[in-house]
């Protein structure tokens, strides 16, 4: 006579196997990401307002269930943070309004679990126009370049030994 094995009958050390993989898979479930979000982008929206863009956290360091992504902006020269935002898990895109123009900002961002914030990315800077409005009044910020005399040094030197 011949033993068949019951699929659905396991031995204690199958049990204790089983069990294992899945407290390792709720342990994953339950720490913070491991890495930031990817493709951190800044664009001009308009000359105050800047456009943030990201993509998901590479899957294999969400480590968990991503709920939200907190966003930090703030000047370039490392003063107080101008926005500091947090958005849903949904949300891959932002726009920075109400900035000052012609300022050169940057931003960071993380994703978050239930346990905690993962790591910041590392900061990406763009420049705000340098057109806006003053108290009502356009400006335009405008490069002149004023030649005198119409002719450069060696010019005038090369002239004078003729």
């Amino acid at each position: 006579m011949q033993k068949i094995k019951n699929p659905y009958l396991t031995t204690s050390n199958d049990l204790f196997q089983c069990l294992e993989r899945r407290k390792s898979s709720y342990l994953l479930l339950s720490i913070v990401p491991s890495a930031p979000p990817s493709n951190l982008q800044l664009h001009m929206a308009n000359e105050s307002a800047l456009h943030v863009s990201w993509n998901d956290v590479p899957l294999i360091h969400q480590d968990g269930v991503i709920l939200g992504y907190r966003l930090q902006i703030q000047k370039e020269n490392g003063g107080p943070l101008v926005w500091n935002l947090t958005v849903g898990a949904d949300v891959h895109g932002y726009i920075v309004s109400d900035l000052l123009i012609f300022q050169n900002y940057s931003v960071q961002i993380l994703a978050f679990t239930n346990k905690g914030d993962g790591p910041l990315s590392e900061k990406v800077y763009q420049m705000t126009e340098e057109s806006g409005e003053l108290n009502g009044l356009k400006l335009k910020r405008t490069l002149c370049l004023i030649i005198v005399g119409g002719l450069t040094s060696t010019n005038r030197h090369s002239k004078g030994k003729r």
